[in-house]
């Protein structure tokens, strides 16, 4: 099975200036379902007493293509004020029209976990552009 690293991929939400008041945050880090060498980091940030995410991202993870070919996707990014709900879920959906980049997850104390799923429209570094889908990938970090 051919594979091929994508560098760079960001979606990025629009930020929401930060209000006076905002806490410096916590970060966790883990990786993506176990994957050696995949990386998760989750920032998040309190506003006026309300939790958010404020910066989610997953690099070196894999994704499969409807040829055959599995690309690994550098770095994938969330930025803004994902809202933690009153029992610590959060989810959030970026669209941009050749990828789709979804989280779902908890905050549950010293740790957070969830799943993610990439997928759409890939190029890989020699210019050839792939539909390709993570699936449903868990993550988990400290």
């Amino acid at each position: 099975m051919k594979r091929i690293l994508v560098l760079g991929v960001l979606a990025t939400l629009v930020a929401v200036p930060a209000a006076s008041g905002r806490s410096a945050g916590t970060l966790y880090t883990g990786k993506v379902g176990g994957v050696s060498g995949s990386e998760v980091l989750v920032k998040v940030q309190q506003s006026e007493g309300k939790p958010y995410v404020s910066r989610f991202a997953a690099k070196n993870f894999e994704v499969a293509c409807d040829d055959g070919v599995i690309v690994t996707v550098n770095k994938a990014t969330l930025k803004g004020r994902i809202l933690i709900g009153n029992r610590g879920g959060f989810h959030e959906k970026n669209d941009n029209g050749a990828t789709t980049y979804q989280v779902r997850g908890g905050v549950d104390g010293s740790k957070v976990k969830g799943t993610l799923r990439y997928s759409g429209s890939i190029p890989d570094g020699n210019g050839v552009v792939r539909e390709c889908d993570s699936g449903t990938l868990a993550f988990k970090a400290r």
